[in-house]
């Protein structure tokens, strides 16, 4: 598929009630962006620490598990 795009995003639109915000699968193709939720909420610290250059602990999980979610996408 030729324009698709993949990343993943941490969607501050919309701050649940234990503080953390959704982290979801943004698909774009013909400069149209669908959303979809990979079920993992984070605070913004915790945003940065998994986007950081050598992340640890569960900033580490997270980030891999990242990566094999755009791994599966077409």
């Amino acid at each position: 598929m030729i324009g698709v795009t993949t990343a993943i995003v941490h969607d501050t639109r919309v701050k649940r009630t234990d503080g953390t915000y959704a982290v979801k699968l943004r698909i774009t193709y013909n400069r149209e962006q669908k959303y979809y939720p990979i079920n993992v909420h984070l605070t913004k610290e915790d945003w940065i620490r998994t986007q950081a250059e050598k992340p640890r602990n569960e900033s580490k999980e997270h980030k891999l598990y990242f990566k094999s979610i755009i791994a599966k996408t077409p």
